[in-house]
């Protein structure tokens, strides 16, 4: 992950935890950068590393770094976070947001790599379906 830093303007902080979860404890991109889309870039290799090794990443937005945690749950809604609420709570994860990975996460970070507006309307409804999916499959 320390590569990621040395490539792009922004800071992270991720650790994997005792439980072998990765936990994203902080990302930010430069200020002056905002809006280019690196922190989508800087997410999809973060995804693929997790895809990669079959880890679980793990999150809490936070307004503590200048960002609405409203916004911060849409856009980490987009690469398939779900809530760790109700029935899919996970009493061992302390965190708010839960990506598990599997096969489907490949085929979404492909297509959220692409910025132009009709590719980022299929993108939502992939996204859109790709949620629906996983919440249904952890709903048992």
């Amino acid at each position: 992950m320390n590569a990621i830093q040395s490539e792009y303007p922004v800071e992270i902080w991720i650790h994997e935890n005792n439980l072998g979860i990765l936990v994203l404890d902080k990302i930010v991109v430069d200020a002056a950068r905002v809006g280019e889309g690196i922190g989508t870039r800087v997410m999809n290799k973060v995804i693929v590393f997790a895809d990669a090794h079959q880890k679980t990443i793990v999150l809490t937005p936070s307004s503590s770094f200048g960002r609405s945690v409203v916004r911060l749950r849409v856009f980490f809604q987009c690469f398939g976070f779900l809530p760790n609420a109700g029935r899919r709570k996970d009493y061992q994860i302390s965190d708010t947001s839960v990506l598990r990975t599997d096969a489907l996460t490949s085929i979404r970070v492909r297509s959220l790599y692409r910025h132009n507006k009709k590719e980022r309307a299929l993108r939502s409804l992939l996204l859109a379906a790709t949620t629906k999916i996983r919440a249904a499959e952890l709903a048992g």
